[in-house]
């Protein structure tokens, strides 16, 4: 049985992606993550939509299939409310602590 915040292993592998190019970018600590996040919050409403995250995903060049990316976005929508709020994304992409943070 899988423990509540994990995730399937192909969603992980997803979301590790994603977390490297953010990284390769320069958004590692907390405020590179918040710039990155307000730029793919396009209008500004403090969450990310489905289109809005489709595109940021697109524009940082991950190939990545539709079915795919709908599993990826609701990987980071966790309360599956429709849209992707600063701290789900926050949340996802730094992962889970380990022992020494």
């Amino acid at each position: 049985m899988q423990a509540p915040n994990t995730m399937p292993k192909y969603k992980a592998i997803l979301v590790e992606k994603f977390r490297s190019v953010l990284a390769k970018k320069g958004s590692r600590g907390l405020i590179g993550l918040t710039r990155a996040f307000k730029i793919m919050d396009v209008d500004q409403s403090g969450a990310l939509d489905e289109y809005e995250f489709t595109n940021a995903i697109k524009s940082h060049g991950i190939d990545i299939t539709p079915a795919d990316l709908k599993g990826l976005f609701k990987s980071f929508d966790r309360n599956g409310d429709g849209v992707i709020t600063h701290e789900e994304f926050i949340d996802v992409i730094k992962g889970p602590l380990n022992p020494f943070r």
